[in-house]
């Protein structure tokens, strides 16, 4: 008899052991469907807590951890990601995607060498990724190696010759080394890949003009122009260009370029005004004068109209009525700041806070 319970005791803990990381996966397949979803509307710092839930229950799933990185690469979180593309690489080391994921990881935590190895290492399991190459050459133009950088490009326009980036940064490369007539060859390929890239055209002139071909570098800046009006280097170009043989046009393009150059400077007044409102209302906050951080924060939204700031003055603001037991209010505006921020993790977890707030007849 024991010996019988000795062979059918671990039977029994096996089966359970078993039937209880099956839960677990299914449990994670379902948290990790709904983060999927929720990462691609862009809802970022809500995905992120269920992809950790989701690792914790299937610790071993490569598919699991590697959205968990992707969704933490997108919320400027490349130490955490790491760590997580590092977990799918021990799981499939024979990847060539894992160590791609990990080495584009390993560059936004500013560990060049680290990624540079990782690249090889996709290279060597797969000699015909080009992305590999392009993001090899990325690294390497980062770091000023040129010449090694124009090699990777090199073999990644060959391997993905429809990567417009892959041209783009190689003719980049190329007018860093002096040479106009190979950026110019290389500029040509990206604009008949994306033909409504106007940065693209803008350098495609500035380097024809370099190798003298100016009747071309005149027509690329008018399609640049064409693609943006308002492009200011674009106009500049074209204005000084023309004026030899169009001085009204050069003279008409130097008008719109001043008109330019005001309205920018109008928006860079706009965004110092509401800067230094919002670092007023920041003060206030610290020393917990709510009345007049609100009043502040209400005075930069207004200025503010649709800045890039705006996301941030809601959130501050929210956070304000928070502090002033306003919860409606802080539900508004911190609604508002998610849709405008939506990898904020700060806001997630104050609407959160603020969900979990006893109503007016509960306290």
């Amino acid at each position: 008899m024991i010996l019988v319970l000795g062979v059918l005791v671990p039977r029994v803990f096996a089966q359970t052991a078993e039937s209880h990381a099956e839960t677990n996966q299914v449990q994670a397949d379902r948290l990790l469907v709904q983060a999927t979803q929720l990462a691609l509307h862009g809802r970022l710092a809500e995905a992120e807590p269920l992809l950790e839930s989701a690792s914790q229950l299937a610790p071993h799933d490569p598919h699991v951890l590697s959205e968990l990185g992707k969704v933490q690469a997108r919320l400027s979180e490349p130490a955490a990601a790491v760590s997580a593309f590092q977990r799918v690489v021990e799981e499939e080391p024979a990847s060539p995607e894992a160590h791609l994921n990990l080495a584009l990881a390993l560059a936004d935590d500013h560990r060049p060498s680290d990624a540079l190895q990782q690249l090889d290492a996709v290279i060597r399991l797969d000699p015909a990724n080009g992305a590999a190459f392009y993001n090899r050459g990325r690294l390497l133009y980062d770091q000023q190696h040129d010449d090694q950088a124009a090699l990777a490009f090199a073999s990644a326009t060959r391997l993905a010759p429809h990567n417009a980036d892959a041209w783009f940064y190689w003719a980049l490369t190329a007018t860093r080394l002096g040479s106009a007539h190979e950026a110019s060859r290389l500029f040509e390929r990206v604009v008949a890949l994306q033909p409504h890239n106007g940065q693209a055209f803008y350098l495609l002139g500035k380097s024809l003009q370099q190798e003298g071909r100016n009747d071309e570098a005149r027509a690329a800046w008018k399609h640049a122009l064409a693609i943006d009006p308002d492009d200011r280097e674009s106009v500049y170009a074209l204005a000084l260009a023309m004026r030899p043989a169009d001085p009204q046009e050069s003279k008409r393009l130097l008008a719109h370029f001043a008109d330019l150059q005001h309205a920018k400077e109008r928006d860079d007044r706009l965004n110092a005004q509401v800067s230094t409102l919002g670092n007023h209302a920041y003060v206030a906050m610290q020393a917990e004068d709510w009345a007049t951080a609100t009043t502040l924060l209400d005075q930069a939204i207004e200025a503010c109209g649709q800045c890039n700031l705006l996301g941030d003055l809601h959130k501050d603001l929210g956070l304000v009525d928070c502090h002033r037991g306003d919860l409606a209010a802080a539900k508004r505006e911190l609604e508002r700041a998610l849709q405008l921020k939506p990898e904020d993790r700060d806001i997630l977890a104050a609407l959160e806070w603020v969900a979990h707030q006893p109503g007016p007849g509960e306290r």
